[in-house]
């Protein structure tokens, strides 16, 4: 696992006049003058958990398990994120699909670190029918206002310097001025794009501010219903409990009452009656605790063709502390919840499949909704481990 260095600058002085006055100021002024540290797992768990879709080979945890191990080295290819930096693999024209999911991880990154949200409160908005669709459509809920966010990414052969992302500058502005017709709620908007070259220089995330719409929706409610959606997915990747239909049965009828929070506090319980509880074999699931996560580990497969499977495996999981505040449904507790993003590395001791004690290194960073992804390497070759 690498740590990597990013530089944040405001696009230009009128942007950084903006950023620093708003409520998010000192947030701002933090980045402009230390940068932005990301771990090379935390770009991972936004190209890969982006790719979970409603349709076959991306709706289930074995589904997705078996695409991760393709992703991970299909992305590494292009994108080198090592030595304390970010660089780029190929041509600016090749780099497209993997830029913008770079520059995506990246600005959810950044703005969580200088706002009051975390991962499980971005929603992706769809498509428009205007003339230009919204490319950075992301938006958060802090419970008061929301958050909306253009994210791009872009490559270069040289510096990474302002003057080559100009058009990306062009692009969010003309953008948002398209977004500003017929909102009616506070809101607040931000540019980020993220530059990196194919030569040894260090990456760099521009800030825009330009004056944000207003949305004509609840933010209280909105932001409840990203975090239960978001949850409820990545549950569903370590589990196949019953809970995560009964939390997304909880999530649309909190959308469908005029009245949502007479639903609070109401306890997430099974049909017989009887409230969820986490144990060892959630969901017939075997499960693994670590320093207070609990998850899976992802073992790589080897096919007939692939003669490089990595030596590591992948684990996925979530604070203990979460699936219980889930379970009581108290909606305060869950629109206040934010882990303390941390980096964690730790023996373990595993089975192989066939039952076989498998001595192993696990090194996982757990982000800001509480949900942990990493790497977990035996200590000695298993061929089934």
């Amino acid at each position: 696992m690498s740590d990597i260095k990013l530089t944040v600058e405001p696009y230009d002085p009128s942007d950084r006049a903006e950023l620093l006055k708003g409520d998010a100021r000192q947030g701002w002024q933090r980045l402009f003058e230390n940068g932005l540290t990301v771990s090379d797992e935390q770009i991972l768990i936004h190209s890969m958990f982006a790719q979970q879709q409603d349709r076959d080979g991306f709706r289930t945890y074995d589904e997705l398990a078996r695409r991760f191990q393709d992703t991970e080295r299909e992305f590494r290819s292009y994108v080198a994120m090592s030595e304390g930096t970010i660089r780029a693999l190929s041509k600016p024209r090749d780099m497209k699909v993997y830029t913008e999911r770079l520059g995506v991880a990246v600005a959810i990154i950044a703005a969580n670190e200088v706002t009051q949200i975390t991962e499980a409160d971005w929603v992706k908005i769809g498509e428009t029918n205007t003339s230009k669709t919204l490319d950075y459509e992301w938006r958060a809920s802090d419970g008061e206002r929301f958050i909306r966010l253009e994210a791009k990414g872009s490559v270069t052969e040289g510096a990474t310097t302002r003057s080559n992302v100009s058009d990306a500058k062009k692009s969010i502005r003309e953008k948002k001025e398209t977004a500003r017709s017929g909102l009616t709620a506070p809101s607040v908007e931000y540019g980020l794009i993220t530059l990196i070259s194919t030569g040894d220089h260090r990456p760099t995330i521009f800030a825009l501010d330009p004056p944000g719409p207003d949305e004509p929706l609840d933010p209280r409610r909105e932001r409840l219903l990203g975090r239960l959606a978001y949850f409820a997915s990545h549950l569903a990747l370590v589990s196949r409990s019953k809970m995560v239909t009964v939390l997304r049965n909880r999530r649309n009828a909190i959308a469908s009452l005029s009245d949502f929070d007479e639903l609070d506090g109401l306890v997430l319980e099974r049909s017989e009656g009887e409230r969820f509880y986490l144990s060892r074999t959630f969901g017939n699931r075997p499960l693994v605790e670590l320093d207070g996560v609990v998850g899976r580990v992802l073992r790589p497969r080897r096919r007939p063709w692939d003669d490089d499977r990595p030596p590591y495996a992948r684990f996925v999981g979530f604070e203990r502390d979460l699936f219980e505040i889930l379970v009581r449904q108290d909606f305060d507790e869950i629109l206040a919840y934010r882990a303390a993003r941390r980096r964690r590395k730790m023996n373990v001791d595993l089975r192989s499949e066939s039952g076989e004690p498998v001595g192993a290194m696990a090194d996982f960073v757990v982000n800001t909704a509480g949900i942990a992804f990493g790497a977990v390497t035996p200590s000695t070759f298993a061929e089934d481990w």
